[in-house]
């Protein structure tokens, strides 16, 4: 919440308070479908994304989410500046484990205007107990 600006009443200055409220987080997907072996795919949903499964990150500062499967994944954050070329990635290794609290989680700054998560499988098995988040978090 942001408190800002002054006004004069009365020949005199006197704080004036504008109240911002923005949300914290913004769930921006969840994805429970399962992913056969040797298969990349985006997390968010194409309702969320242009065509290539990219998403606007105007307006927050970190990408936050987390991951469980029973198939060991890489879950990556591409991020640029333009829709046609994401630069920067971050990696997170997530475990074969479908036991609660033995996920991997991840949170990344934000550095271009535009980002995109996609998990692979390279596991050599198709997952069938998947769970997973991704958020934006403000400023």
């Amino acid at each position: 919440m942001a408190n800002f600006g002054f006004l004069k009443r009365n020949g005199a200055w006197q704080d004036q308070f504008i109240r911002a409220v923005v949300p914290a987080q913004v769930l921006i997907a969840t994805r429970t479908a399962n992913i056969a072996n040797a298969t990349t795919v985006n997390v968010v949903d194409s309702a969320k994304t242009d065509a290539s499964g990219n998403f606007s990150t105007n307006g927050f500062s970190r990408i936050t989410g987390h991951a469980r499967s029973d198939a060991a994944l890489t879950l990556k954050v591409y991020q640029g500046d333009n829709t046609t070329t994401l630069d920067y990635s971050t990696s997170v290794a997530i475990p074969a484990s479908a036991v609660a609290g033995a996920g991997g989680a991840f949170s990344v700054e934000v550095i271009g205007q535009y980002a995109r998560v996609t998990i692979n499988n390279a596991s050599g098995a198709d997952t069938t107990a998947l769970n997973a988040a991704v958020y934006l978090r403000s400023m």
